[in-house]
């Protein structure tokens, strides 16, 4: 049904506005992948991802949550004839490729205390990475180290795993901060752009930013979650009193690094979002959300199609409520966005909504937004839009 709908939008837009605007577009697309071992079935959803990415035949793509060397190289051997362009945080390293992320010998003394503070044995994953944080020791080592074993630990403490990712091979290697572009068309003046990069996190976020010949400047990002009540991060508790405090930072840096550019698309899983009520969406971090709308930011996504994209009902969600022990239980936001300033939009749309073939889940716990956009000096004159609501 999506496909008749789309055939049938671009029908009406070569009807209505003509070929050339029709045809001077670029076609965006974000999704937040999802590939961690919390997530069930990983590898056969990754599979399906990396197989099927590019399916509406985006222009460009912005994917989060694609926390791994090995998981982006995988997408990319798949995908690098039709997207021959690509940035993400391991490629930008000028040095070689490091044989472990862990190799630091004073990682022996964290697993020790690992055990000796009964961390693996704390009762929910807020508790027990509570323990690491403070009682191990952890944060002393390198920052790949500590990104490597916060991302092998979401499929539990297993120290079988640990071992395997992050000391013994690089299978572990991890992209900062696991967002992973992939484009048709040169990317000018590519950069990864971390938020506070000389201190050490658990989770390292940041930004991919360039320019798009055709459509302007580009942010590719994944800012800081709701991660519960507590706010576990050691090195920041003196900045930040909660997550929602460090989302509001990470979003004013980069609309503030964006301000002088006129044409300019932020795309990803923002982690917030504006309440609907008559459709069961609630807020998620207000403060971000409407600082960007004041900035002259707007989402064509949420203002004509409005469902959310990460939904109580999506069964990879339900099992993710229960990582983070928030409240916001089996309740449904609209937190991933492809917001513009200065472009028109023509069509927006939820995408990867689908199951994966032979199982009970969708490919990811969130859904993927699209959005199409008019290309520079092909502005529309009449306000046009066409969505699909699926």
């Amino acid at each position: 049904m999506t496909r008749i709908k789309t055939n049938i939008n671009w029908l009406w837009c070569f009807l209505l506005l003509g070929a050339d605007i029709c045809c001077a577009q670029t076609k965006l697309l974000t999704y937040n992948a999802g590939l961690l071992e919390t997530i069930p079935y990983k590898q056969e959803r990754g599979d399906y991802i990396a197989a099927n990415i590019g399916q509406s035949d985006p222009d460009i793509i912005c994917l989060q949550e694609v926390w791994l060397r090995k998981d982006v190289e995988f997408i990319l051997s798949i995908n690098q004839f039709r997207y021959p362009y690509f940035l993400s945080g391991v490629h930008k390293e000028t040095r070689p490729k490091i044989l472990t992320p862990c190799s630091n010998i004073s990682l022996i003394s964290v697993m020790f205390k690992l055990v000796a503070n009964g961390c693996t044995s704390r009762t929910t994953p807020g508790q027990k990475a509570q323990c690491v944080v403070e009682k191990t020791g952890a944060m002393d080592l390198p920052q790949k180290c500590i990104s490597c074993l916060a991302v092998s630990a979401t499929g539990g403490f297993k120290f079988t795993n640990l071992l395997q990712d992050c000391v013994l091979t690089s299978e572990g290697e991890v992209n900062l901060p696991g967002v992973l572009v992939l484009s048709k068309r040169p990317m000018i003046n590519p950069q990864v752009k971390y938020f506070m990069p000389a201190i050490k996190k658990t989770v390292y976020r940041g930004y991919i930013h360039f320019q798009d010949e055709k459509v302007g400047d580009i942010a590719c990002t994944h800012l800081t979650a709701n991660l519960g009540f507590q706010y576990i991060e050691p090195n920041l508790q003196s900045i930040f009193q909660s997550y929602e405090d460090q989302n509001f930072f990470e979003t004013v840096t980069m609309e503030i690094d964006l301000k002088s550019a006129s044409r300019v698309v932020i795309m990803g899983d923002l982690n917030f979002g504006g309440g609907i009520p008559q459709r069961n969406i609630k807020e998620e971090f207000g403060k971000s959300y409407h600082h960007l709308m004041i900035s002259g930011y707007h989402s064509p996504y949420v203002d004509n199609v409005g469902l959310c994209t990460y939904c109580g009902n999506n069964a990879l969600a339900v099992t993710q409520y229960d990582l983070t022990n928030t409240e916001s239980d089996q309740e449904s936001s609209i937190i991933d966005h492809i917001f513009v300033r200065g472009i028109s939009v023509v069509y927006s749309q939820r995408v990867f909504t689908e199951f994966v073939p032979g199982l009970p889940f969708t490919p990811s716990d969130h859904f993927g937004v699209q959005a199409t956009v008019i290309d520079k000096g092909h502005d529309l004159k009449v306000h046009v839009k066409f969505n699909v609501t699926n």
